[in-house]
């Protein structure tokens, strides 16, 4: 992955996808054990932060590539970044939705089952080359914006990224 100015990346040989929008964050209470609400942490601080420098909404995006160390953290981006109203991941999952061809296809390298614990690396990679439209079979078709996000109770990141 190289980051540069839209100027240096018209020279590359790959097609250029932008950052939109990105956000870096902790909450002030470093201990997971400390946490008065395992659900409200660093992830919505960064989501708010990420949707607050943008004009894009959360019905924009095309694909979504989410942390996923435990299943429940994929579940907890979903709601911290508006993308599902809040404790209703569950029934958005179950219904399909984050499968290729469902609403929102979520993780479609396999995650962390199928690439390993690259802690968030994959992530970026894959929401690129969805936007590049180099996924092959996993392709999402008409994939414009890309979130990824990584990490989960005290810290917490996530980016948007766009075809244009």
């Amino acid at each position: 992955m190289i980051f540069t100015t839209e100027e240096r990346a018209r020279d590359l040989r790959q097609p250029a996808v932008f950052v939109d929008s990105s956000s870096l964050c902790s909450i002030h209470d470093m201990n997971f054990e400390a946490l008065p609400d395992m659900v409200r942490t660093a992830p919505v601080k960064a989501s708010k932060e990420l949707w607050a420098r943008t004009d894009l909404k959360p019905s924009d995006v095309s694909t979504a590539h989410l942390y996923d160390g435990f299943s429940v953290i994929t579940f907890q981006w979903l709601e911290a970044l508006g993308l599902v109203p809040q404790g209703q991941a569950g029934p958005f999952v179950a219904e399909g939705n984050t499968s290729l061809g469902g609403s929102l296809p979520v993780n479609t390298d396999g995650g962390a089952i199928n690439v390993g614990r690259r802690h968030g690396a994959n992530f970026c990679i894959e929401a690129v080359k969805q936007l590049r439209g180099e996924c092959g079979e996993r392709q999402v078709a008409g994939a414009d914006v890309s979130v990824w996000a990584n990490a989960v109770g005290p810290f917490a990141g996530a980016m948007l990224l766009t075809k244009s």
